[in-house]
């Protein structure tokens, strides 16, 4: 499926992305958890890590490790997501250097702003009003406002905008398609987008 789900919240908070492809490594592992179950670890070999940063044919494996190490590093930050600050690592990634893989572990914390198989299928079952049982009702309630919060956004045409800033504020506008205009407090939104401090307005 093509659609990727995260919080809102989450959404609207100012993710640490120095480059394109590490805005594109988030959309693809935040899809892969859309569709497993209790946000288990994804697990790379080294052709398949390469080929999610369209990286397939490259032979610099310098640059792939610098990568990796920097995509690590700058979304080590502090995530204001509501009424919550989360500091630390969004992702820690591990390297086994005899099997050549990578395997991807989420901040327990964050996986209240992400969203996993059961509970796509949960919101799912929900919406078609389908009779829950005790434990997803427990589960739904203990979850509303997550649920609540949910927002949808096209890997495809999240892939199809070339520029770190342009696929930011591509979603930031798909949060607030359904009202029809978008209005954001103006330092609020250089910050979300990681506008240096040394842009002047005209630059932005």
């Amino acid at each position: 499926m093509d659609g990727v789900k995260i919080s809102k919240e989450l959404n609207r908070s100012a993710i640490p992305f120095y480059q394109e492809k590490a805005l594109d490594l988030f959309t693809e592992i935040t899809q892969v958890w859309n569709t497993t179950e209790n946000f288990e670890p994804i697990v790379y070999d080294l052709s398949g890590f390469k080929k999610t940063l369209n990286l397939a044919g490259s032979h610099n494996n310098e640059y792939f490790q610098k990568f990796v190490l920097q995509f690590v590093k700058d979304t080590t930050a502090n995530y204001v997501i509501g009424n919550n600050t989360i500091t630390g690592n969004a992702f820690t990634i591990v390297q086994n250097n005899s099997k050549n893989t990578f395997t991807i572990y989420i901040n327990d914390r964050l996986k209240d702003f992400m969203y996993d198989k059961k509970d796509v299928e949960l919101m799912i079952k929900a919406k078609k009003n389908e009779k829950l049982t005790h434990q997803e009702l427990v589960k739904y309630e203990e979850n509303k406002q997550k649920y609540n919060n949910l927002m949808l956004y096209s890997k495809a045409e999240m892939y199809g905008i070339r520029g770190k800033y342009n696929k930011r504020l591509y979603m930031l506008l798909i949060q607030f398609k359904a009202k029809g205009f978008f209005i954001m407090n103006y330092q609020q939104f250089k910050e979300i987008l990681e506008v240096p401090e040394t842009y002047r307005q005209y630059d932005i």
